[in-house]
């Protein structure tokens, strides 16, 4: 099983209702954006560099971060850009 499966596994285990794969190009860094949910974030290849309350994680194969419902957050991806598995409950 690969390690995207193992963690979409997990996160429906948990109760996230809501969950995606992402790819980021290199340096990519969309707009800071807001969920209603609580939302987690786990890298599945790459770097990222998550911030949220003014704290910036860079976050590696196999981290993840969790950030509260209705904290803004931005995802700024790495030299090689990065693969992402979301999930919001």
């Amino acid at each position: 099983m690969e390690l995207s499966e193992r963690i979409i596994a997990t996160l429906e285990s948990q109760g996230y209702t809501s969950i995606d794969e992402q790819q980021h190009a290199p340096d990519a860094s969309p707009a800071p954006v807001s969920s209603d949910f609580t939302t987690t974030i786990h890298v599945t290849d790459g770097i990222v560099t998550v911030t949220h309350d003014g704290n910036a994680v860079v976050l590696r194969l196999g981290e993840q971060v969790t950030i509260p419902a209705h904290i803004p957050y931005s995802i700024a991806a790495g030299p090689t850009g990065c693969q992402l598995v979301v999930g919001e409950k």
